[in-house]
């Protein structure tokens, strides 16, 4: 693993300053680990293109099977996008509204 430079405010060869996250300084330990961290994953993990998801382990573990269909999975995620789009809710109460529903509360 590579050392940890300090003070380092920008990816190497960028000459634009970084963003820092909220609340964190340059001289915090935890921008330097968590810059380091997202450095070294993104230099080994590539993000999927093609995403095959699919609930047959935990059916076969877990005896688990999900509440909505296909058809209602998508239109419960269109209202969520439309809803946080339209502000008609902060995308976290809209999310807690949909697993309440999802659970049958």
């Amino acid at each position: 693993m590579r050392p940890i430079p300090r003070f380092r405010t920008q990816p190497p060869g960028s000459s634009a300053p970084r963003k820092l996250p909220f609340g964190t300084t340059n001289e915090s330990p935890s921008f330097h680990l968590n810059y380091e961290l997202q450095l070294a994953v993104s230099e080994t993990l590539h993000e999927a293109t093609l995403l095959n998801l699919s609930v047959e382990k935990a059916n076969r573990l877990l005896g688990w099977k999900p509440r909505w269909n296909f058809e209602e999975t998508i239109k419960r995620t269109v209202a969520w996008y439309d809803q946080a789009h339209r502000g008609a809710d902060s995308p976290r109460e809209i999310t807690r509204s949909q697993i309440a529903e999802y659970q049958g509360n």
